[in-house]
């Protein structure tokens, strides 16, 4: 997998903004990351969330009418930080 500018991390009942954002996003020259372009049938999809993550330089974090998804990606591991909890996590402390 080569490197992404933007790993676009969403409510998959957003897809249709989140295409729309890719759109301009690719238009302004950036290679982004979507979920239903990289995960494959067959495949680990949790190991290529991962990997798509650490193979971004940036992740954009997609929140529309529909909210995070319940478990928002609790296993990413950002560069310089310990690794992210999920908003859910955080909450309920």
């Amino acid at each position: 997998m080569s490197g992404f500018d933007v790993f676009l991390s969403h409510n998959s009942n957003d897809k249709p903004t989140v295409r729309a954002l890719k759109q301009a996003l690719v238009e302004r020259g950036l290679k982004c990351w979507l979920d239903e372009e990289q995960l494959r049938p067959g495949l680990s999809w949790q190991d290529l969330l991962k990997q798509g993550i650490k193979g971004s330089g940036s992740v954009a974090v997609c929140i529309a009418a529909d909210g995070l998804v319940p478990y928002f990606i609790p296993f990413c591991t950002c560069r310089e930080r310990p690794p992210c909890r999920s908003l859910q996590q955080n909450q309920a402390k």
